[in-house]
């Protein structure tokens, strides 16, 4: 894991980017993640979703989240949301998202899929997508611009031979947040 320290020298060095309009918040070993302004939800399907055939899919529909009232994320709510903060890694730099604990305790699961590959965004820096899950018996309120989450940084021991980016060059291209491409 990486300090707040090595992390200023990855920016520095040109080995991380972070994107953002506002400065980016360290902490003493992570970068905190802010909630961009537009969640997706499921337009739910009247049939079970095949997971290995993505023309069964539901359908997302986008939804504006107001600064003033916010969104109101029910009681096993969930809706994918995307990150203010866009990030580019090089192959030697892996990370991983982290719940914030307070909003944890409050039963806010902002992430359901936290591995970061080396490369992602090395090509152009890339908002990352949330998979946010209100699992608290009470509703909340998500307002953006928001803590949402850390980024835990990495080096890894030897460069990936292929990055993120190259590997997956089709794939998650219409920015966060964005739904499923599931393989198989």
């Amino acid at each position: 894991m990486l300090s707040n320290s090595d992390i200023e020298l990855l920016i520095i060095e040109g080995s991380l980017r972070v994107v953002s309009k506002e400065s980016v918040t360290l902490r003493p070993g992570s970068i905190c993640l802010h909630l961009a302004s537009e969640v997706m939800v499921f337009d739910l399907p009247c049939q079970p979703v095949d997971l290995l055939n993505s023309s069964t899919y539901p359908q997302l529909v986008s939804k504006k989240i107001c600064d003033v009232d916010g969104y109101v994320l029910n009681p096993g709510g969930f809706v994918l949301a995307g990150t203010v903060e866009k990030v580019g890694l090089s192959e030697d730099i892996g990370g991983q998202l982290s719940n914030l604990s307070g909003l944890a305790r409050l039963g806010l699961n902002v992430l359901l899929s936290t591995h970061v590959a080396p490369g992602f965004g090395s090509k152009e820096p890339k908002a990352f997508t949330l998979e946010i899950h209100n699992v608290s018996p009470f509703s909340l309120i998500l307002k953006p611009g928001m803590r949402i989450c850390h980024l835990i940084l990495h080096r890894m021991n030897s460069s990936a031979s292929v990055g993120y980016d190259e590997l997956m060059v089709d794939k998650y291209t219409s920015g966060a947040p964005s739904g499923s491409e599931y393989m198989g």
